[in-house]
């Protein structure tokens, strides 16, 4: 997806050329697939959560997020359960008011709320599916960091850990530690969190044990800008 076009190219992966467009209207950001199905997660036009079956050329549900107070929520990044059968998104209703919302898919019937503040966090599946990382870094560049790293626990359906990175030694001498990006080890075991972005563009990849779900080290980069987002791949 190419910023300010509202279609989706899709692209050799052994040569990255461009060999098919859809006009379907998905906005420019953040779309969430799985090996698993022939849909896809997004935004429309219109701003709606949108599932999109990119095989037989047809949306299989489109709808504008209502929270309970009935405030329109729009979707800013969002992930897919390895099933295809959950999604799992943080959306943002005012400038300080944001959250992580889970829902099944591709009906996209509403099942969970958190209450975050802002919305410039990742989100993430574990490959097993169990747990749900994500994190509310806050508004960084404009001088209001939230600091905050969720575990949510899919199974259980409740919050298993929530951590102020503020508190993490790994970070060390980062002046607004936050986490900007996640990434999952192939097996799950583990899960890797950038430090960059968000403005803040200098860090270290730190390791998230999801067996201890707890940070457990650091990879630090040897150059002084943290690329982000990160992506993890298979070992050789």
């Amino acid at each position: 997806m190419r910023s300010e076009g509202d279609y989706i190219e899709y692209l050799d992966p052994a040569t990255l050329a461009v060999i098919g467009i859809d006009t379907i209207g998905i906005r420019s950001g953040t779309v969430a697939a799985a090996d698993t199905v022939g849909f896809i997660i997004g935004r429309d036009e219109h701003l709606r959560l949108i599932a999109y079956d990119f095989r037989n050329k047809q949306v299989l549900a489109a709808d504008s997020i209502i929270l309970p107070d009935n405030a329109f929520a729009r979707g800013m990044q969002f992930a897919l359960h390895p099933t295809g059968k959950q999604g799992f998104g943080i959306f943002r209703d005012s400038f300080q008011r944001s959250w992580f919302i889970g829902f099944k898919t591709p009906s996209l019937e509403l099942e969970v709320f958190y209450q975050l503040v802002f919305p410039f966090g990742d989100v993430a599946v574990s490959p097993d599916g169990k747990y749900v990382l994500f994190d509310d870094p806050g508004d960084v560049p404009h001088g209001y960091p939230v600091k905050m790293f969720f575990v949510y626990d899919n199974i259980q359906r409740e919050m298993a850990r929530i951590i102020d990175t503020d508190t993490l030694s790994l970070f060390g001498g980062l002046p607004w530690p936050h986490v900007s990006t996640i990434g999952f080890s192939p097996d799950g075991s583990e899960a890797y969190v950038s430090t960059g972005g968000n403005g803040w563009a200098t860090g270290p990849v730190i390791v998230f044990d999801m067996e201890k779900l707890e940070f457990v080290r650091r990879i630090d980069m040897p150059f002084e800008w943290m690329p982000d987002p990160i992506v993890v791949g298979p070992e050789p």
